[in-house]
């Protein structure tokens, strides 16, 4: 009976250290993913937001949802928002319906909005389309379409700020998006 008691005590100890071992191992691999994920974070490899802060607005042609031909004329003097938006994407859905808050509450009479559908949900690009009307124009394209190609637009989300012709501002979270009170002219 001592013999078998003895037997099953060193059994379950040995398993115990052989969990044990495995738990160190799995606990460094995670360490050394969390590592990885850290060196390659989003926006960091990627390099500077496009487009660029004081770059002249790219040359652009697209038609809205009502058929208004949209180039970079459209933005070519004044204070003008372009919110780029993808319906597949989880930061765009939290983002837009802020964007559209943000320069409707603004005053804001020149936004473009750019809706990114992939097609793969046409219940969310109709709730995208409804709600980016409500702050301007809206452009919806397939993926990396005529707009965001040609303003190299490579995250989504992506808020611009464009005066007079000359991008001053390129964010890609809402917190840093700000729009002060315009007048309409």
């Amino acid at each position: 009976m001592n013999d078998v008691l003895l037997t099953a005590v060193v059994v379950v100890g040995a398993l115990g250290c052989l969990n044990l071992l495995l738990l160190f191992g799995v606990i460094r691999r995670l360490r050394a993913l969390a590592e990885q994920i850290a060196v390659s974070a989003p926006g960091d490899s990627l390099g500077p937001a496009r487009p660029s802060v004081g770059e002249r607005l790219p040359s652009f042609e697209a038609r809205t949802l009502t058929g208004e031909p949209i180039t970079r004329d459209f933005a070519a003097s004044g204070e003008t928002y372009l919110g780029f938006f993808s319906t597949g994407c989880a930061p765009c859905v939290e983002h837009l319906p802020r964007f559209v808050e943000m320069v409707s509450a603004a005053g804001a009479d020149r936004v473009l909005v750019v809706i990114d559908d992939d097609g793969r949900d046409p219940a969310e690009r109709a709730r995208f389309i409804e709600l980016a009307e409500r702050a301007g124009r809206v452009v919806v394209e397939s993926p990396m379409g005529p707009v965001s190609s040609a303003m190299g637009v490579d995250r989504l989300p992506t808020m611009v700020t464009v005066r007079d012709g000359v991008v001053s501002a390129n964010v890609q979270d809402i917190h840093q998006f700000a729009v002060p009170t315009v007048t309409r002219s």
